[in-house]
């Protein structure tokens, strides 16, 4: 007859389920790179005909102001281009997070189901786990979690993105750079955008993930007493991150985190003690250049060793 889980393995099923969530995040996130990546080269020439023209105007002696510059037929160009082809993209972005929102509730409710029944094994305990109705699934998906549409907030990427180059443009004018500087600029200012649509996108599945597992946990509260907090112990894991990890939580406690974060909740059946380790434990067995590479300095980790932070 097999062993009953252990509490440590039931943590590691729970960080195995993050880890799939994780890669899936991933393949999504390499999408919108890819994205990105096609708008940019449609926009690089007009990128590069704009600051050579504002290049050679100052060669020559003109005056050039940022209000200037703004009236170039190519400017206008570019922030049409720009306009169309953000919003293109947040279309996409938008079908993407909806797609994975979908499978990740389908996720949650599968891998609560299997936390609960490895935790009762644990405990060698009968217990009758209750599914989430469809209708509590499908209202997660495509809202943020005040209940606006997600729609709303990626409508806002075009803007931000037109923006973002008109401010890149600016800075390059004021502080007198090339043209290469200028482009360079204006391109990076390009890649916040991106970086915004893929943190959008990761923390709104993980959101996802995070409320249908909540709301799975209160449709078995006849069972449940709480919540686990689920971090990775590694050390590319954040401080305050692993500082939550093995922490336990009432059920109508919300997991409050920072944007992308990849922690998740293992349910705690009633009267079950918690005895796994938790991360400050695990943090301080930790080789000094894990330490390091966790809280980000030397003098952090001082700081932790000598006691003036934990």
């Amino acid at each position: 007859m097999p062993k009953p889980p252990t509490q440590a393995e039931i943590y590691q099923t729970a960080v195995d389920f993050k880890d799939a969530l994780i890669a899936a995040d991933q393949a999504a996130s390499e999408k919108i790179v890819a994205a990105y990546a096609r708008s940019f080269r449609k926009m690089e020439a007009n990128i590069r005909v704009l600051t050579e023209k504002i290049e050679r105007a100052r060669a020559t002696g003109q005056y050039i102001s940022p209000s200037w510059a703004f009236q170039i037929d190519r400017y206008q160009t570019l922030q049409r281009q720009i306009a169309d082809e953000i919003t293109r993209i947040s279309g996409q972005v938008e079908s993407s997070i909806i797609t994975a929102q979908t499978a990740a509730v389908t996720q949650a409710v599968a891998n609560t189901g299997t936390l609960i029944n490895l935790a009762a094994e644990s405990a060698q305990a009968a217990v009758s786990f209750s599914q989430l109705p469809k209708a509590a699934t499908e209202s997660i998906v495509g809202f943020l979690a005040d209940g606006s549409p997600l729609k709303g907030l990626l409508d806002k990427l075009p803007g931000m993105a037109g923006q973002a180059v008109a401010d890149a443009l600016t800075d390059g004018i004021t502080r007198g750079l090339g043209a290469g500087a200028t482009a360079r600029n204006m391109r990076n200012a390009l890649g916040g955008n991106m970086t915004r649509a893929m943190t959008i996108a990761r923390t709104e599945t993980m959101r996802a993930y995070r409320e249908a597992t909540s709301r799975t946990f209160n449709q078995n509260r006849d069972i449940l007493q709480g919540w686990v907090w689920v971090a990775s112990f590694s050390r590319r894991t954040c401080g305050s991150c692993l500082a939550m990890a093995g922490t336990v939580h009432r059920l109508d406690e919300r997991m409050e985190s920072h944007p992308r974060c990849r922690c998740v909740a293992q349910p705690l059946l009633r009267g079950q003690a918690v005895t796994i380790q938790n991360g400050d434990e695990w943090f301080s067995k930790q080789p000094a250049d894990v330490q390091r590479a966790i809280l980000g300095s030397n003098v952090a980790v001082k700081a932790y060793r000598d006691g003036l932070v934990k």
